[in-house]
Parts: structure tokens; sequence; C-alpha cells
């Protein structure tokens, strides 16, 4: 149930309105001091104020500023001249509605200002608690791309001492196979055999300090 406070110095409007407020099925709250209204809105919770700026000189003036940033306030004044409606907009009214006002049409204006505040308190509301349980989303960090091996140098050609050694190599082998076929085919006279031999043994004497 929604609570309306009523502030105004006529007592017979807060009689009125303030019934026909209880018969529409509102809590209401009838103030006719400025102080008493301030004390009243500081201890309770208020919905919506109905507040007439024409008290004690400039006193509903400083209600409107005081309570408007907190809870809708609709003005029903006495003072219906277009700067006051002005300066009660400026100072934060949601609505104003100059004596003599209508029933029905005042009615219908608390009730869509009162669904409006309540509609507005939801949204803030879940918009509190979306933002204290919603972690930011944090994407993940990618990993790190291998990197690619350094090209291996070809060996294209080979190095000198390989060469000399390969080299080497086979010039003994060459020079072995001769002396072994001399010694095989030494016992059978002169002749060919005979010279390839002595050409193997000066080959290995010249390049290999004899053997």
């Amino acid at each position: 149930m929604a609570t309306i406070l009523l502030v105004d110095n006529d007592i017979t409007l807060l009689t009125a309105l303030g019934a026909q407020l209880e018969q529409a099925g509102f809590a209401v709250s009838k103030i006719s001091d400025v102080d008493h209204a301030r004390q009243l809105f500081a201890e309770q919770t208020i919905d919506l104020v109905v507040l007439e700026v024409r008290l004690n000189d400039d006193a509903g003036w400083q209600l409107l500023a005081e309570f408007a940033p907190s809870v809708p306030v609709l003005v029903v004044s006495a003072l219906s001249r277009e700067e006051d409606v002005v300066r009660g907009f400026d100072l934060g009214a949601v609505d104003y509605i100059a004596k003599p006002y209508r029933s029905d049409e005042l009615m219908t204006r608390i009730r869509v200002r009162l669904a409006g505040h309540a509609s507005a308190a939801t949204v803030s509301a879940a918009s509190a608690i979306i933002s204290t349980t919603t972690k930011p989303l944090v994407p993940p960090t990618p990993a790190p791309l291998p990197l690619p091996a350094p090209p291996t140098a070809r060996r294209d050609r080979r190095t000198s001492d390989e060469e000399e050694t390969v080299f080497m190599s086979e010039a003994e082998e060459m020079a072995l196979t001769a002396l072994s076929t001399c010694a095989a085919t030494t016992g059978l006279g002169p002749g060919r055999n005979a010279q390839r031999c002595r050409l193997a043994r000066g080959y290995v004497r010249s390049d290999y300090g004899g053997i």
C-alpha cells in the first residue's frame, strides 16, 4: 500500500482529499504545518507528496525543493499563474494542478505518478543488483604461437680436410690392393704383374714415405 503525504494549510481540503485517497486504498498522512511535515517525512516512508506551495510565504517552495529529490511531489496550489507553474517544475515537481481541481483528474494523476515512481525504483534496484553480482567478462589470453625453427644450413661442399681425408683413404686402399696383388702374383715370373708391382711400390713410397 502506497503512503501519500498531504501538506496543505486548508483543513477542509485536507479532510476531503484525505478521505478520498483512503477510500481509493492509499495510506494517507495529513499535515498543515511545515515543521511537522519535515519531521513526518523524515520518520516515515513516503511514496508521494501532494503539496500546497503557498505555506507561510516561501515555506511551501522550500519543502518542494527538499522533498522532490527523494519522492515525486505533485503540487496542488491556489497559485495558478504561469510563472508559479514554471517555478514549481523548476524546483522538481512531477506535476502541477491549480485549484480548484477536478477530483477524478487529480486521482488519475496521483495513480500515474505512483506507478511511474514504482517502475523507476524497480529498475534502479535491479540495476544495482546486476552491477554488484555480475563479474566483467575477461577474454582468455591467447596462447603464444610457437616460433619457427631456424633453417638448417645446407652443407653443399665438403671441407678441404674431409676431401683430403677421403682422397687419402681411397689412395691408401688402391695402394694396398696393388701391393696385395703383387704379393700374390710375384712368383709367377717377370711380366706385366712385376711391372705393376714396381709401380705400386713406387707410388706408396712417394706418397706415404714407404711401406
